[in-house]
């Protein structure tokens, strides 16, 4: 997914807990978290978020707010942009030249 359609997605975002995140591992490792259903109002951590990341685009799976901040340190929203953008152009670029492997249905 490349920085434009991820920062197009970002713009409409309108949850404090949606936009990018950073891996705590230290590596550059991102991604960009979306409420699935942020017009139902669930409850407190029963939400699903959408993950993007630069790779592979949308994920397959939705994650719990929990989950997601077991392995992901939220970017705070005013360096959001900046921040993100150099890291999410890293892999993306470098998903163009590494093979990831697939599974096979």
């Amino acid at each position: 997914m490349s920085w434009e359609a991820a920062e197009e997605k970002y713009s409409v975002l309108v949850g404090a807990k949606e936009g990018f995140n950073k891996s705590k591992q230290g590596r550059d490792v991102i991604q960009l978290v979306v409420n699935s259903a942020p017009h139902l109002g669930l409850g407190k951590g029963e939400s699903q978020y959408k993950i993007y990341q630069p790779e592979t685009g949308l994920q397959d799976t939705q994650l719990s707010l929990a989950k997601i901040k077991e392995e992901f340190n939220q970017i705070d929203h005013a360096k959001a942009l900046a921040k993100a953008q150099q890291i999410w152009e890293k892999e993306f670029s470098s998903s163009a030249t590494n093979v990831f492997p697939c599974a096979i249905l």
